[in-house]
């Protein structure tokens, strides 16, 4: 069995996640009280109005997907390839020993912060675009793009779904040449910004000093990242691939791929709902996949690995 890690991105968040299983097993109290000390607020106490800012989702979905992963290898479920959407590649790069739990934490507080602020400074829009060709949405975006509003292909989810993203403007109008040309299941998602896109270069711009501070360990497994769908864990430039990927397109269903090719048979999502588990579903209907979010899910996986 190869085992692959999925970490959580943002949007699926919720209030008092990580509770459970904060009260019931002490090495995720000690990740929390950990992230407590360090942030100067308590994680687990977040409301579901802050968890929807930016600069608190991103700090309490990695606080938890990490306190998982250390449960999981508490009890001896490791992972062989590890993947993270987005905020997730950072998750994912603590477990594979790449960054510090302290480190990734005070990163992802700049980098929440950050692209928080630079979403601010455009009225922005994210649109899943569902059963379309990709170069049909690429000629979309390109085609209603001018000089004053952009939209750009923002994540490559899974076969028949890709989101995108740009300025508001922009997005609507791409929506209706969509519908217009007969591709008519175009969905708004609920964001507070054009992630993953050139909107977010100020966030990049912040970031990088940060990430250029810090000297990455080569990593004990592969993780796959968002920008090249390939494995980064030993790069000598990774911090300018983390960089890169705030204002890149996700290439998630090309990572999956490349885990399939690595043996990868069984995905165990960490973190809030099982979003990535429905798009693996879709890319391979073959593979197993779990996921761990609470006391109830770890324990189902549990029996079913152990």
């Amino acid at each position: 069995m190869g085992i692959g890690f999925l970490f959580s991105g943002q949007g699926a968040q919720y209030e008092n996640m990580g509770v459970d299983l904060a009260q019931k097993y002490e090495i995720v109290k000690n990740v929390y009280d950990r992230a407590q000390s360090i942030l100067g607020y308590d994680v687990l106490a977040l409301s579901q109005e802050q968890l929807n800012q930016t600069r608190f989702t991103q700090v309490a979905v990695f606080t938890l997907s990490t306190a998982i992963a250390k449960l999981l290898q508490q009890h001896h479920i490791t992972s062989d390839v590890n993947a993270g959407l987005s905020l997730g590649e950072y998750s994912a790069l603590v477990d594979a020993k790449v960054l510090s739990f302290e480190d990734g934490l005070h990163l992802l507080e700049k980098r929440g912060k950050f692209m928080e602020i630079a979403s601010y400074e455009h009225v922005s829009g994210m649109l899943a675009v569902m059963n379309t060709p990709k170069d049909v949405v690429l000629s979309v975006c390109q085609e209603m793009s001018d000089d004053m509003y952009q939209v750009f292909p923002a994540n490559y989810n899974m076969p028949g779904q890709i989101v995108i993203s740009g300025h508001q403007k922009a997005v609507d109008k791409a929506k209706e040449k969509f519908i217009e040309l007969g591709y008519k299941k175009c969905l708004p998602l609920v964001v507070s910004g054009a992630f993953h896109t050139p909107l977010m270069m100020s966030a990049k711009e912040k970031l990088m000093p940060y990430l250029n501070q810090h000297v990455f360990d080569k990593g004990i497994k592969k993780v796959v990242g968002n920008l090249t769908a390939t494995d980064i864990s030993t790069r000598d430039d990774l911090s300018d691939v983390l960089a890169e990927q705030i204002v890149s397109p996700v290439r998630f269903e090309e990572s999956i791929a490349y885990m399939l090719n690595e043996g990868v048979d069984t995905f165990i999502e960490i973190g809030p709902k099982k979003v990535l588990s429905k798009f693996v579903q879709k890319i391979n209907k073959e593979v197993t996949t779990l996921h761990v979010e609470n006391v109830e899910t770890f324990e189902t996986v549990l029996a079913l690995l152990q």
